[in-house]
């Protein structure tokens, strides 16, 4: 900040205290004492309010460059707990709200989006109405309902199912649960990481990296996964498998569409 002592580094730390670790001012104050800094309360006020402007310039650039035309867009989302004040809870109430994250790996931009509303902070108006108005080609995410709104007729959004999320399903089941069959989905699956690993060792353009996952292998390796499950699927009384095999079998079924899209 001009004329001040100010530095983005020492912003960043009151930042933290004041909003994540939920110091009032006159606490961070305190902290800052500690440390030798002394200074008024209007002071760190201003430089508190100083913050939030030039924050919210970089916001609008940042969402810019996130949402770029034809941006692939990789999503997840977590859970955290917040103190919402309100009429009924003068103090404040401690809610699960949910952060967004959002990763274009071509801009190299990572953007988190924290919504605070009441209802559904998880549900699927957040994303909804943060993509609204931009050109975004394509979603990766894992199968969590939110995201079908992406696989509607009406969406040109192309949405593509995570392979990390539906190894992890067989991988729970091979150790928690033992499944035999589990150990022969992480094997198939691993043999499709062992093609992107050829991909990347090779350095290969984009128009190579789609000419080399439709290759015959990479398709007999999908069709052997497909009828696997579904053989499954549909004779449980002659495989006898746990309910961890289930859900995998029934997460990788109901999102095949999306995943054979990457």
């Amino acid at each position: 900040f001009p004329d001040t002592n100010c530095t983005p580094r020492f912003m960043a730390s009151v930042l933290d205290m004041r909003y994540n670790l939920n110091m009032p001012v006159r606490r961070v104050l305190k902290s800052l004492e500690s440390d030798g800094m002394h200074m008024c309360q209007q002071s760190l006020h201003n430089w508190i309010n100083s913050a939030h402007d030039m924050l919210g310039s970089v916001e609008v650039c940042l969402k810019k460059k996130l949402l770029d035309e034809g941006a692939v867009l990789h999503i997840d989302e977590t859970w955290c707990r917040v103190r919402i004040k309100s009429e009924e809870h003068k103090n404040g109430k401690y809610m699960k709200k949910y952060i967004w994250v959002l990763v274009n790996k071509k801009t190299k931009t990572v953007y988190y989006l924290y919504d605070n509303d009441e209802n559904d902070s998880r549900a699927r108006r957040p994303m909804t109405d943060f993509i609204a108005g931009y050109r975004v080609s394509a979603v990766h995410s894992d199968a969590y309902n939110a995201y079908k709104c992406f696989d509607c007729e009406q969406s040109r959004i192309v949405h593509l199912l995570c392979w990390a999320h539906t190894r992890a399903k067989f991988l729970f089941s091979s150790i928690i649960a033992k499944d035999a069959e589990a150990f022969w989905f992480l094997e198939q699956i691993g043999k499709l990481y062992g093609v992107e690993r050829e991909i990347r060792n090779l350095n290969m353009t984009p128009e190579q990296i789609k000419e080399r996952r439709n290759r015959e292998d990479v398709k007999t390796i999908m069709r052997e996964l497909y009828e696997k499950a579904q053989d499954l699927w549909d004779n449980p009384e002659e495989y006898h498998y746990s309910e961890l095999m289930k859900k995998a079998l029934k997460y990788m079924l109901n999102g095949w569409d999306g995943l054979q899209k990457y």
